[in-house]
């Protein structure tokens, strides 16, 4: 009986020591008939064989430890409610090859944060994404052509949806109970504008509307424009947006058709955030985006994927720009960040997804400008100046330089060189010397006859000869004349020596500024007159 009674409480010790070890997932998969699976750390892969069509769900033993559902290019259909109600799922990719998103298939997955559809998505269908509640960002391919009913229905954290050109069907109640969702701006290629799908939710056994929602379309009639004036919404027309700030109207963005550019400006007193995705309807049309007047942040994916935007000016109040503000621009190759820059987010620029990488990638010769005493760019360029591939952006600095050193001269030219006053760069600048200033002009002296047959007789330089301006120490030299007369090289004196004849005597003289580190040095010659009688 102590024997069975020990084993007993030996059990019981080994299964509470199990129980207290922490649970490490093990790796799992299977090959199907028409697609095999893996599933390892949460990531659950989809990849394809034979049709490539997903039937069954032979992972749903492991449903609460998926995190991350990755279906592969290559599957071609997936069953209805393929994963309704796992509430795990934070992240799902839906590949081109998959062309319509069946019904329910991630209805009430509640931790669903991202979903990357790839273009080549035509359909979402029926309650697909309804009740995620944890989705805050959509945005949907130029390839999807339909949203069904209910698709959206219930993401109450939904507050940014991206419609782009091409789709043409947005059935009865597709964003319906989207509280948090103040706005959409609807394309023109939309041709069905369901019941209840913007703008509404159900409290209390009735429906009713989002406060101050905002419906958004292409001119002055349409679509979106009767669906707003028959619900009594709010209707932007996003050729020439006039949006308001709360109750604030100087927020402005105007984009013109013809040059491509898109101009954002808030005029107003207070900090003010706003939403990117105003302008998605047309976003392969941006050429050039202008950011003015007091706007101080740039949102999350505010122009993600605008394909031909070449040219990005911050105002000089932002402060902050968001995670992937600028990613999928693939032909935007510099930027330039203001000095009020404090704060740059992960690939908010330079990046652009690359579909069989499944990474993002660097741009190619993609440059950041700004000063080297932005600490926001030098963290920036720290974390995601280098992709995973090596690939490196350049980072071009704007130094504050002192007034510099001359470093090094020649006759004609010379070097100064020149360091921040921030970092330890330098830069070295080469001059050509200005020219001397010096100028020159010989006298007529007359000495006495009866005092040089007696000694030599010294004329004062001042005497003989004018100099005006000189740069650099000056010299002379005789370069003719009668060998009684001599010069001082250094003073420029002139000597008459004893015993000279009575005449008039012409001397030419060199008189030579030497110049100094900028200035070249300079010969003048000049003709003295001195006269013996």
């Amino acid at each position: 009986m102590k024997k069975s009674l020990s084993l007993t409480l030996s059990l019981i010790m080994i299964i509470t020591t199990l129980c207290a070890l922490p649970f490490t997932a093990h790796a799992a998969g299977g090959d199907e008939t028409n697609f095999s699976w893996t599933l390892e750390d949460g990531e659950l892969t989809i990849s394809p064989k034979g049709t490539g069509i997903v039937d069954e769900t032979p992972w749903e033993t492991y449903k609460n430890d998926i995190t991350d559902a990755v279906l592969e290019e290559g599957i071609n259909e997936i069953m209805t409610g393929l994963f309704d109600g796992y509430t795990s799922i934070e992240t799902v990719v839906i590949p081109s090859t998959c062309k319509r998103v069946e019904d329910e298939s991630f209805h009430n997955c509640t931790a669903l944060e991202e979903i990357m559809l790839r273009e080549g998505v035509e359909e979402i269908g029926q309650d697909t994404f309804c009740e995620c509640s944890a989705l805050e960002t959509v945005e949907l391919p130029s390839t999807v052509k339909t949203l069904d009913y209910r698709a959206f229905k219930d993401c109450t954290g939904l507050n940014d949806v991206g419609l782009n050109s091409g789709l043409q069907l947005i059935q009865e109640d597709a964003f319906y109970g989207c509280t948090n969702l103040k706005g959409v701006i609807v394309p023109a290629s939309v041709t069905t504008l369901g019941d209840n799908s913007l703008g509404y939710y159900y409290d209390s056994g009735n429906n009713k509307k989002v406060t101050d929602f905002i419906v958004g379309g292409c001119g002055t009639s349409g679509l979106a424009k009767n669906y707003a004036d028959s619900n009594g919404f709010t209707y932007w027309d996003v050729y020439n947006i006039s949006m308001p700030v709360g109750k604030d109207g100087k927020y402005t963005a105007v984009f013109n058709e013809q040059t491509g550019l898109l101009k954002i400006n808030y005029n107003g007193d207070m900090s003010v955030r706003f939403r990117g995705r105003y302008w998605a309807v047309y976003a392969d049309k941006i050429k050039a985006v202008e950011i003015g007047g007091n706007i101080k942040e740039v949102e999350p994916s505010a122009f993600i994927g605008c394909s031909n935007l070449t040219s990005v000016k911050l105002g000089n109040k932002i402060e902050t720009v968001y995670p992937t503000a600028f990613a999928n621009c693939p032909k935007l190759k510099s930027i330039t960040i203001p000095d009020s820059v404090t704060d740059i987010w992960s690939l908010a620029f330079g990046y652009v997804y690359n579909e069989s990488e499944e990474e993002y990638l660097l741009v190619d010769g993609f440059t950041i400008k700004s000063a080297c005493s932005n600490a926001a760019v030098k963290t920036y360029v720290e974390n995601y100046g280098t992709d995973y591939n090596g690939k490196k952006l350049t980072w071009s600095k704007t130094h504050s330089y002192d007034n510099g050193k001359i470093t090094s001269t020649t006759d004609k030219a010379y070097t100064k060189t020149f360091t921040c006053t921030v970092c330890t760069a330098t830069k070295k600048t080469t001059y050509n010397k200005k020219s001397n200033t010096i100028t020159a002009k010989g006298k007529t002296k007359s000495v006495k006859y009866a005092t040089v047959k007696k000694k030599a007789v010294t004329v004062k330089r001042a005497d003989a000869i004018t100099v005006t301006k000189p740069v650099g120490t000056v010299t002379y030299a005789k370069a003719s004349g009668n060998k009684k007369i001599t010069i001082n090289k250094k003073t420029g004196k002139i000597t008459v020596k004893k015993g000279i004849k009575k005449g008039t005597y012409k001397v030419k003289v060199k008189v030579k500024a030497a110049g100094n580190a900028t200035y070249k040095a300079k010969t003048v010659t000049v003709t003295v007159t001195v006269k013996v009688k």
